[in-house]
C-alpha cells in the first residue's frame, strides 16, 4: 500500500493530493488506522473513505478516523427508509447510516452521500436524498448520484425496466 501512494504523491508534473480508499469495505483491514496515519504522513490533503458506513456509527471508531486523518466519507446512502434498503441490501441499516452521519458532525468529518439509484427501486427517494442532504448542510457537502449499473447476467427486460439514467435523475 506504501509503495502505491508513494507513487501518487511522486507523480510528474503534479503529485496526487489526494487519495480515495475503497474497494470492498477499506475500514475492515486491521491496519485501517495505520493506513489512513500513513497518507496523512505522506501529505495528502484530502483523505476519504468510500464506504458503507457501518463502523462510522461507533463515535470511536469515527474519533478514532478523524485522529487518523480521514477528512470524508463517500457514504453509501441509497434511501431514507428502511424498505429499500431491506430490499437491496437485505438488511435494515437507515439508522445505521444517520448514526454514522451524526458521528462525523460530533468528529468533523465531511460526508458525500453515494445513492445507487435503480427504477422501480429507489427512484422516487432521489427528492428525500436531496432535502436530507439540505437539512444536514452543515455535514454533507454533496450527493453523488450512481445510476445502477449492470453486470453479470441480467435479461434485457430486466435491464431495461430497472435502468436509471441522468436524464431520469434530472426528471426526478
Amino acid at each position: 500500500v506504501s509503495n502505491m501512494m508513494w507513487s501518487f504523491r511522486e507523480m510528474l508534473p503534479v503529485p496526487a493530493a489526494c487519495v480515495q480508499f475503497s474497494g470492498g469495505e477499506p475500514t475492515l483491514p486491521p491496519r485501517f488506522f495505520d493506513i489512513v496515519q500513513l497518507a496523512k504522513k505522506m501529505g495528502f490533503s484530502a483523505i476519504q473513505i468510500a464506504t458503507n458506513g457501518i463502523k462510522f456509527a461507533d463515535l470511536d471508531f469515527a474519533f478514532r478516523s478523524r485522529e487518523a486523518g480521514v477528512h470524508s466519507l463517500y457514504l453509501q446512502f441509497d434511501a431514507t427508509c428502511d424498505s429499500v434498503y431491506e430490499k437491496i441490501r437485505g438488511c435494515s441499516l437507515l439508522e445505521i447510516k444517520l448514526g454514522a452521519i451524526e458521528n462525523c458532525r460530533k468528529t468533523g468529518i465531511k460526508v458525500v452521500l453515494v445513492p445507487t439509484i435503480a427504477k422501480w427501486i429507489n427512484d422516487d427517494e432521489v427528492g428525500n436524498i436531496l432535502n436530507l442532504a439540505i437539512e444536514n448542510v452543515d455535514v454533507v457537502s454533496g450527493i453523488s448520484f450512481q445510476p445502477i449499473v449492470f453486470t453479470g447476467r441480467f435479461s434485457k427486460q430486466e435491464r431495461e425496466k430497472m435502468r436509471f439514467t441522468l436524464s431520469d435523475l434530472a426528471h426526478c
